[in-house]
């Protein structure tokens, strides 16, 4: 998955103690639709700005969660008829050529103050700020590690298959393949649905083991990791 994991679902022995701080949630039962959800986080966070007397900075990558986040903050902001200011939005020419439509039609328009980044994101953050992010998308709905298996027409093959080939693409080696299989399949059977296909094995890797790397990562590349954890919202 690309960095250290760190197992949510407390199966594997990784050889050494870790908390986990962000547990798997019990799945419950919501009908609400993503954009009714979407609005309600986004109204909150908003609300929180306002009673803690902080600015949301929200850091824009032009992509599509990132997007959603500010879209949901924007709605909120309009509604409630706020100042301008309360939301500004940090991005970098790379954010304004993944996405140039929004950015012309809906982010400049809005009057909201834009800075743009030139350097390590994590050092520009403000621990007196609500920092928002589209981190752990990737986690919820799947990464680009699952594009070239989509492309290939290789996602929905059975895991049990095509698990042992992606690993073996990685490692080269047929005995640490099946030693790093074995390692992982009590983890694989601790799912909370059914895992049948690639795209499921590796969905749930990116969600179970790679999320608090992702929680962390932005706060422990910054020079106040602690005091910009407490102010991050993914």
């Amino acid at each position: 998955m690309h960095c250290g994991i760190m197992d949510r679902s407390g199966v594997l022995d990784q050889g050494f103690d870790y908390h986990i701080i962000d547990p798997i949630p019990t799945p419950v039962p919501d009908e609400q639709t993503f954009e009714i959800l979407c609005d309600r986080r986004g109204n909150e966070i908003v609300q929180d700005a306002l009673n803690t007397n902080r600015n949301i900075r929200v850091l824009w990558s032009g992509g599509i969660d990132s997007t959603t986040g500010l879209i949901a903050l924007m709605k909120t902001h309009r509604q409630q008829n706020l100042p301008p200011e309360l939301i500004k939005v940090s991005l970098s020419e790379q954010s304004i050529a993944e996405y140039p439509r929004f950015f012309e039609r809906d982010i400049v328009p809005s009057g909201h103050p834009i800075s743009i980044i030139d350097g390590p994101v994590a050092k520009l953050l403000k621990p007196n700020e609500i920092n928002v992010t589209g981190e752990h998308g990737d986690q919820i709905f799947g990464s680009m590690i699952l594009e070239p298996y989509v492309r290939a027409g290789q996602a929905l093959d059975n895991y049990q298959d095509a698990l042992p080939q992606v690993i073996f693409d990685v490692l080269q080696n047929q005995q640490k393949t099946d030693r790093v299989i074995q390692y992982l399949l009590p983890q694989l059977r601790e799912a909370p649905i059914g895992i049948h296909t690639l795209f499921d094995a590796l969905w749930w890797f990116n969600f179970s083991l790679k999320w608090q790397h992702v929680t962390l990562r932005l706060a422990a590349l910054s020079d106040h990791p602690g005091m910009i954890y407490s102010s991050l919202n993914h």
